[in-house]
């Protein structure tokens, strides 16, 4: 749910821009009628037009603004997964150079980077267009409409697996994984 909130606009963009689609149109229909009621409501529907394009125009600079923070954030993540691998390979070839810069340089700094974003992240959330977390809402949603058992959950919730979106990846797996495992239980 939250990747798609990611990759396509955000209900409230999308509803703006129909409106303004529907506003053209109908601007287009009125632009070739003579009569003054239809002059008056042309000059409204150009005027609301202009407001909402104004309106949309700031948001998805927004929503465009919260994706790169989010993708900054998950891209940090991500290094900071490299660099932990990076640091076990060198461990396992006794590389203790390697393991002293990595563990001691690098990932303080992507540690400290990481948690400066997230910070900045939270701070615009609370107003933003777009979320990093899945809420317990949609995760009673699901569990209602009954397409995952509620042990399921809880067993993942045990596993204290983060809910953000840079752990989405493996959390979908291994919740995947787990309903699986139950579906051929019941097979």
């Amino acid at each position: 749910m939250i990747k798609t909130e990611m990759e396509s606009m955000p209900t409230e963009l999308d509803e703006i821009s129909r409106k303004i689609m529907q506003l053209e149109i109908e601007e287009t229909a009125l632009s070739k009628e003579k009569d003054e009621i239809s002059k008056q409501r042309l000059a409204d529907i150009q005027k609301e037009k202009a407001e909402l394009k104004t309106k949309f125009d700031a948001m998805k600079a927004k929503w465009e603004n919260e994706k790169a923070a989010i993708g900054k954030v998950q891209k940090l993540r991500e290094e900071i997964e490299q660099t932990n691998a990076q640091i076990e390979q060198a461990e396992r070839s006794y590389d203790l150079n390697k393991v002293a810069e990595l563990r001691y340089g690098k990932l303080p700094e992507l540690q400290k980077e990481l948690q400066k974003e997230e910070e900045i992240s939270e701070k615009s959330k609370e107003d933003g267009l777009l979320r990093n977390k899945v809420t317990d809402e949609e995760i009673a949603k699901i569990v209602k409409e009954g397409k995952i058992d509620q042990s399921v959950i809880e067993e993942f919730r045990k596993k204290n697996f983060g809910d953000t979106l840079g752990h989405a990846c493996e959390n979908i797996k291994t919740l995947n994984k787990k309903i699986y495992d139950n579906i051929r239980k019941i097979n």
